[in-house]
């Protein structure tokens, strides 16, 4: 299991004008997305990628599409639910 965590650097919030939640909302996911193909291209290959929670459906989508690309077919993705229930995103 490798969790993925992905705070915000202070330029990345000075685009949100300080707005976590806007963070979260909007460049968060797609950072996610990059981190994890960078991960893999650098041969990090996780069974279950562990995932900070994501307030839209289809940015949990975008993970599972990230973690399993390239016939990754069997990796799997638990997104948390930042604060909230704990929820698993994605089959197998």
């Amino acid at each position: 299991m490798f969790e993925l965590l992905v705070p915000p650097e202070k330029s990345q919030l000075d685009q949100v004008r300080g707005d976590k939640s806007a963070y979260d909302l909007e460049l968060r996911p797609p950072l996610m997305v990059r981190a994890i193909h960078e991960l893999q291209d650098a041969r990090v290959e996780p069974d279950v990628w562990k995932i900070e929670g994501l307030d839209r459906r289809e940015d949990c989508e975008k993970m599972v599409a990230a973690a399993r690309r390239s016939g990754r077919d069997n990796v799997g993705c638990i997104i948390l639910g930042r604060g909230r229930t704990n929820r698993r995103c994605g089959t197998g």
